[in-house]
C-alpha cells in the first residue's frame, strides 16, 4: 500500500484535510470559549457579586441574557446568510469574542472596579454579546461544515466541547 502511494503521481493524491479540520476545530473552540469561560467560574461570580442584586440568581440571569440574544442572533444569522460571505460572518465575530474574553479578563484583574456601576453592567453586557456573537459564529460554521464532506461538523463540535473543559 505504501509503495502504491509513493508511486502515484502527486496530482492524483487526495489533498489532506488536516489543516482545514484543525481550523474548524479552532473556530469551534472560539465559538463557545468566552461563554464557557464565563459560566464555569461560579466561585468567582459568587465572590464578585456578593451583596449585589445578582448574588443569588446570577446563573439564571446570565443564561437568560445569553439565550435571549442568541435567539435574536439566530434570526439575524439566517437573514445574513444569503447576503454576506462566510468570511464576513466568521472573522469579525471571532475577533469580537476574543475582545469579550479580554474584557472579562481585564475586569477580573480590576478587583476594585465599582460593582454596581461598572462590574455588573459590564458583565451583563459581555454576556449579552457572548450570546449574540457566539450564535452568529455557530450558525455560519455549522452551515459551512454541513456542506463539506469528511468530519467537519465533528471537528466543530469537538472544538466546542474542548472550549468547555
Amino acid at each position: 500500500m505504501a509503495d502504491d502511494l509513493a508511486a502515484a503521481p502527486a496530482a492524483k493524491r487526495a489533498p489532506s484535510n488536516a489543516v482545514p479540520l484543525a481550523c474548524v476545530f479552532v473556530i469551534g473552540c472560539a465559538s463557545l470559549f468566552a461563554w464557557n469561560a464565563t459560566i464555569t467560574i461560579s466561585s468567582y461570580w459568587r465572590a464578585r457579586l456578593c451583596g449585589s442584586p445578582l448574588e443569588d440568581y446570577y446563573e439564571s440571569t446570565f443564561s437568560l441574557c445569553y439565550q435571549g440574544t442568541a435567539l435574536l442572533a439566530n434570526g439575524m444569522a439566517l437573514r445574513a446568510a444569503s447576503r454576506t460571505s462566510v468570511r464576513a460572518r466568521v472573522v469579525p465575530t471571532t475577533k469580537a469574542l476574543a475582545g469579550i474574553f479580554a474584557a472579562f479578563a481585564l475586569l477580573a484583574l480590576w478587583p476594585a472596579a465599582p460593582r454596581d456601576y461598572v462590574f455588573v453592567p459590564a458583565t451583563l453586557l459581555g454576556v449579552l454579546c457572548c450570546g449574540w456573537f457566539s450564535q452568529f459564529l455557530c450558525a455560519a460554521i455549522y452551515g459551512v461544515s454541513a456542506t463539506l464532506r469528511g468530519g467537519f461538523n465533528a471537528a466543530n463540535m469537538a472544538g466546542q466541547g474542548t472550549s468547555g473543559v
